[in-house]
């Protein structure tokens, strides 16, 4: 979309052209011709702020994605929540306007009445965008930041090694059970 939004920007003008209308079309067309050109046996999406609508789209049923992370969600509707069918790790944090507290406990009760395999983390002492924009001078930010890549690496590892033969289950580093 090439066009981030600027601090000097308006947020409701910035978004009036980022609309679903004229976003998901570009994300879909993307991930139908990298699926199509290297045809994964798994594929994992990744969104933080803006970009977790779409992850978490191409987690229902018929999404592209074997198992999502994201981060800071913003603009997901519950009715996007209510058609993940597919892993789902979210990276909250504790001041979120767009992710608030009551968002955060409505998708958990949803995902869990589904039996869906999630995790939510939440960082107390950061505030929405800390895992991209945060201030890596503040210890907590700059932990939370870092801790939300690591943990999805290792999320996604249990469904890559799943989809490739290996018992995820039976394998695990010390032979438990993850």
């Amino acid at each position: 979309m090439g066009d981030p939004i600027k601090p000097s920007d308006e947020r409701h003008q910035w978004l009036e052209k980022h609309s679903s209308e004229i976003t998901r079309p570009i994300v879909d067309s993307f991930l139908a011709q990298l699926t199509k050109e290297k045809s994964p046996k798994s594929f994992f999406g990744i969104g933080y702020c803006f970009g977790a609508k779409y992850c978490i789209q191409n987690l229902a049923k018929d999404g592209y994605f074997t198992a999502g992370a994201i981060a800071h969600p913003s603009l997901v509707s519950v009715e996007e929540v209510e058609a993940v069918t597919k892993p789902v790790l979210i990276s909250a944090a504790e001041t979120d306007k767009s992710f608030t507290e009551e968002l955060r406990n409505k998708t958990i009760q949803i995902l869990a009445a589904e039996n869906i395999r999630y995790q939510l983390d939440l960082f107390l002492s950061v505030s929405h965008g800390f895992a991209v924009k945060g201030d890596l001078s503040i210890p907590e930010v700059k932990y939370a930041k870092e801790k939300v890549l690591i943990d999805q690496a290792y999320f996604f590892s249990q469904f890559y090694n799943a989809s490739n033969g290996v018992n995820v289950q039976k394998d695990s580093i010390h032979g438990n059970r993850l």
